[in-house]
């Protein structure tokens, strides 16, 4: 039986994650973990959440300012920091 442990598949499955992340172009902080156990599990879904929280905290106030530079702007990091598209609506 040829464990998933030893060197030589590990370097193969380390090789075909980097050739993965290079094709989807993904941001990977370096907080993130492998998913290992479960606290690695949820340090990484506290990663994945966090800027949906930020962004929840500050929508009252992207309400009461009403400008559409604020959300042109607000839409641009949220953009940079999740690597996706995301566009939240003005008004």
């Amino acid at each position: 039986m040829i464990s998933l442990k030893t060197k030589p598949i590990t370097d193969l499955i380390n090789q075909k994650k980097i050739v993965e992340t290079q094709d989807k172009k993904i941001f990977i902080t370096e907080d993130w973990r492998d998913f290992s156990s479960w606290k690695n599990t949820l340090i990484n879904y506290r990663i994945m959440v966090k800027p949906m929280l930020i962004f929840c905290t500050m929508l009252p106030w992207l309400r009461i300012m009403e400008s559409d530079l604020l959300w042109i702007g607000f839409n641009h990091l949220l953009n940079h920091s999740n690597n996706c598209m995301i566009h939240f609506l003005s008004g």
